[in-house]
């Protein structure tokens, strides 16, 4: 979190020196990591927790929860940038590409390297919303690289808030997938994959033992078919 902090204040102070949209709204979304690692965190460490008399089925949804939450500030976020965005294309300003590269320079090294520390992890549903986030901030980097070099070579002002619309569409595109899987195992939905061997396997039960009510949900990382048997 302290090399995602120190990197705000890069990208702020660079965008401001810079007058470049795109690189401020990137500083904008690279804030919101600073609670989202926070909420991760405590979210793994939740999910590790025994069941107690209150929480009788444990915290292993501590995690999904806070993978929820991190998605829905994204999707607003990125709503938001798209609106600043689209409204400095309608008035472009001149941009110092040469604080737009090198910022971006510094901030592609910290998100490449985020990025690939977590690839290990894309399985569980809470990191997977930190990989894409960072992926995400990876690619906005480098087309803030690129769009500076264009606009070094043509002069287009308009590019700059261009780059920060697709900027703010690359975060609602990303965070929307988590936001329907992360709400999905919230809201007890069925899982999508293993659900046909369970039910071939309580078609072999004898009529009495079969279940009357057996609804497969998620557990974790793992599914689970709670039944009542008659």
């Amino acid at each position: 979190m302290a090399a995602t902090l120190g990197l705000v204040l890069a990208e702020v102070f660079g965008g401001i020196l810079g007058r470049s949209v795109a690189l401020l709204n990137d500083a904008v979304h690279n804030l919101s990591d600073i609670p989202a690692l926070g909420i991760s965190y405590l979210a793994m460490h939740w999910a590790e927790r025994p069941a107690d008399t209150e929480k009788t089925y444990g915290y292993h949804r501590a995690g999904t929860l806070a993978a929820y939450t991190n998605a829905f500030v994204l999707v607003l976020l990125s709503l938001w940038l798209g609106y600043e965005a689209f409204e400095r294309l309608r008035s472009p300003v001149e941009v110092v590409e040469s604080w737009m590269i090198w910022t971006s320079v510094a901030a592609l090294a910290v998100n490449g390297g985020i990025t690939l520390a977590l690839v290990r992890g894309r399985g569980d549903l809470n990191l997977r919303s930190i990989l894409i986030h960072n992926f995400g901030d990876a690619l906005s980097n480098v087309a803030i690289i690129a769009g500076a070099l264009i606009i070094h070579a043509t002069g287009a002002r308009w590019i700059d808030p261009l780059l920060g619309l697709a900027i703010g569409l690359l975060v609602l595109w990303s965070s929307a997938g988590i936001l329907r899987e992360s709400s999905h195992i919230l809201l007890e939905g069925r899982p999508q994959k293993n659900v046909r061997g369970a039910s071939v396997v309580s078609r072999r039960r004898p009529p009495r033992a079969q279940s009357s009510r057996a609804r497969p949900g998620y557990a974790s990382r793992r599914m689970r078919a709670p039944a009542r048997l008659d």
